[in-house]
């Protein structure tokens, strides 16, 4: 049986701000200011086990979806974070949620069995896009310059999804601390992922 810690996923720059969501321990949308790291609650959403959250930048909508205690997709105001529901049940919880921007798609990981889903954004209806292998408790990010969908997972592995060849997935790293969170940040001549999980999860469930 698989562990969970999750606690935290981030999602959106705003005014050099990061949207994480809160998992297990809150019920609450929160900007995390990336120069101090410190966290400022924008309000409840209410919803258990809320772990991923995704910024469409077409329409500025912040997403969210359950993993464990439920399997809603939501989508959260930014302004108060209150939660409306798009589906109270999708077949399957997500446990990582990225939008990418040149397919126009939110796409999302069901954490254990490791397969990649696009997600329509109106019904919460969940086409299959790769059939993967296990992953334990993962963070997902859409890297847009070398167009890949990169994850990491509670048992320390980092890897990632190529969209260009049928989203197959090829494992990088392993041994990492345990992650569950991902943000993006191209820079110029670099490359930015940054994992989070390892040092906000306080305690795992099984």
């Amino acid at each position: 049986m698989k562990s969970c810690g999750k606690h935290q996923k981030q999602s959106k720059f705003v005014n050099n701000s990061l949207f994480p969501g809160i998992g297990t321990d809150r019920n609450g949308l929160y900007t995390v200011d990336t120069g101090t790291g410190a966290a400022t609650l924008v309000g409840d959403h209410g919803i258990n086990d809320l772990f991923s959250v995704a910024w469409d930048s077409t329409t500025d909508t912040l997403y969210a979806a359950q993993f464990l205690g439920g399997s809603g997709l939501y989508t959260l105001d930014q302004g108060n974070g209150s939660a409306t529901t798009i589906d109270p049940g999708m077949d399957r919880g997500i446990g990582g949620l990225m939008y990418d921007a040149s397919r126009d798609m939110l796409v999302g990981s069901s954490d254990g069995a490791g397969d990649l889903y696009d997600i329509d954004r109106g019904t919460g209806a969940q086409t299959l896009l790769f059939d993967g292998p296990f992953v334990n408790d993962s963070g997902l990010v859409h890297d847009t310059v070398n167009d890949l969908y990169w994850g990491i997972d509670w048992s320390g592995n980092l890897f990632y999804y190529d969209p260009n060849n049928g989203y197959a997935r090829t494992d990088v790293m392993t041994g990492f601390a345990s992650h569950d969170g991902l943000a993006y940040i191209p820079a110029p001549g670099s490359l930015a992922v940054l994992g989070l999980g390892g040092l906000v999860a306080t305690r795992r469930r099984r």
